[in-house]
């Protein structure tokens, strides 16, 4: 009836409100603010503004049609359980559902063309004019706004993120940061640090609630990203979680909570910005969505390595690691090796000797040539060129190369 009211006036003539002019709405728009007020200082913890009109108008007429057919024949009126664990892959619209609020919000919308003609034939109305084009502006905003209800977005996470601020330990074999979340779910989570730490991709991540329940759980770092304060943000994917680990971290996420038994809550309702929120969704709504860029996680070393490959030369080739993660690593070499681009179009399996002093024993292991870069820089003698080699290891061999691959690391 909101909706429609200032529609009907606009389009038809008729007016719900005898009289509707600046002196009805100095006396009633004081008895709506001051509603209005009521509800924030009493909920503004807890509740958004005009949210409850975009729910109202999302159901409005489901609930409408099913009260009806319930009065008229109790067996007429059913609801259907949406699907749960869906995962959705694109957008889409549930048409269907919204098609009578669709057609509300084009016919409001339709009704706005008559305000010229109405200020143009009919000066004497242009009090309710003006004031139900206002009206209805703002009923097709929250119309709108309940319309993207039904407008599915593409899941580019496999659970949802809470924004939980948790203490997060990040443990390696050597080493420990200390951090907390920015968000967090039951499979991954945005850990902010104080530094940038020299790790390899895979660590352990402690969790610790807020009254002392603990989480233990093994993490692949996905990427890293820099702050403007000079912290470090950590995508976190949580890997292979056991039963018990997934317990103990449901434990840490929703019940060793603090906030659930503080009568006070940080974040406050701001009617303006919660309008503007809702005034600007339908440019959200189609904004292109894609996964953060950031930096491959690898830990930084100096190891020098011998190269052997199948058709070998019989040349010594001599490199630096200068990363290296459980999965990948980086090589460095002084000057490129004879016929490089052969090799970056075939992408053999090389074998690394790796050493890391003279005191250790050199490691051998596998990796498959990816990308070859090679690099000019100015010398006092003129041009050098440096190749630069990005090798990954085979799945293949994870079995017999993880334990070498871990020990390196260490």
């Amino acid at each position: 009836m909101y909706a429609i009211a200032p529609t009907l006036f606009l389009l038809f003539g008729i007016n719900s409100v005898n009289g509707l002019g600046l002196e009805t709405l100095a006396y009633a728009l004081p008895h709506i603010v001051l509603s209005m007020q009521t509800n924030h200082i009493a909920y503004k913890h807890v509740r958004f503004s005009f949210w409850n009109e975009i729910y109202e108008f999302a159901l409005s007429f489901q609930a409408g049609l099913v009260t009806m057919f319930a009065l008229i024949n109790p067996k007429l009126g059913s609801f259907n359980v949406t699907d749960k664990g869906l995962v959705v892959t694109k957008r889409s619209f549930d048409f269907e559902s919204m098609r009578m609020l669709v057609i509300l919000g084009v016919v409001a919308s339709a009704s706005l063309l008559a305000v010229p003609f109405w200020l143009i034939l009919s000066p004497q109305n242009t009090q309710a004019v003006l004031i139900n084009a206002i009206w209805c502006v703002f009923n097709i905003v929250l119309v709108v706004a309940a319309c993207l209800a039904a407008f599915e977005q593409p899941q580019l996470r496999r659970a949802h993120r809470l924004p939980r601020e948790i203490t997060a330990i990040v443990h390696t074999d050597s080493e420990s940061w200390t951090g907390q979340t920015v968000n967090i779910s039951e499979s991954g989570a945005l850990i902010l640090l104080d530094v940038w730490p020299n790790i390899a991709d895979r660590v352990r991540l402690e969790l610790v609630g807020d009254y002392g329940a603990r989480a233990l759980i093994d993490a692949h770092i996905l990427r890293a990203t820099a702050t403007d304060k000079l912290q470090t943000l950590l995508s976190i994917d949580f890997h292979n979680v056991s039963r018990t680990q997934l317990d103990d971290l449901v434990l840490v996420l929703y019940s060793d909570v603090q906030q659930w038994y503080s009568q006070s809550r940080v974040e406050a309702d701001n009617p303006l910005a919660s309008i503007r929120f809702i005034a600007t969704s339908l440019k959200r709504a189609f904004r292109e969505l894609r996964p953060e860029i950031g930096v491959k996680v690898r830990k930084q070393m100096q190891a020098t390595t011998e190269l052997y490959w199948e058709g070998w030369d019989g040349d010594s080739y001599i490199g630096v690691i200068t990363e290296m993660g459980t999965r990948d690593l980086r090589l460095e070499l002084d000057a490129p090796i004879d016929q490089w681009e052969h090799l970056e179009q075939l992408h053999p399996i090389i074998a690394l000797l790796i050493s890391r002093d003279e005191t250790t024993p050199p490691q051998s292991v596998l990796a498959q040539i990816d990308a070859i870069d090679v690099l000019s820089r100015s010398t006092s003698d003129g041009f050098s060129q440096r190749m630069v080699m990005e090798l990954s290891f085979p799945s293949s061999l994870d079995r017999q190369q993880h334990a070498k691959i871990k020990r390196l690391l260490r």
